[in-house]
């Protein structure tokens, strides 16, 4: 996977330690390396967190959904869908820390 600046330079290439598929949509930190993806898997959108400096993937939890990375970008904010269906706004670490 390739990141351009528009602001101009070189395209940063990311290697990816396994298939990114059916990729829904990626947000990018403003300043950092890291990225979120939306997989669709099977209709059910998985969110996961790609981090640059440790070329890996992890998962963030199935109820985690809309998630964005937080103005200061160690956080993120994303809308809770607890088993009831209601939903919360909520914030945790980029990692996956602290999550509900």
């Amino acid at each position: 996977m390739y990141r351009e600046d528009i602001r101009g330079g070189e395209p940063t290439e990311y290697p990816l330690p396994e298939a990114a598929n059916n990729l829904v949509k990626i947000v990018w930190q403003q300043k950092g390396s890291d990225f979120i993806v939306a997989q669709n898997n099977a209709g059910h959108v998985r969110y996961r967190l790609y981090e640059a400096d440790k070329t890996l993937f992890s998962d963030y939890p199935p109820g985690a959904r809309e998630i964005v990375f937080a103005a200061d970008e160690s956080k993120v904010v994303y809308d809770w869908v607890a088993s009831t269906g209601a939903h919360e706004l909520k914030i945790a670490d980029k990692n996956g820390g602290n999550f509900r």
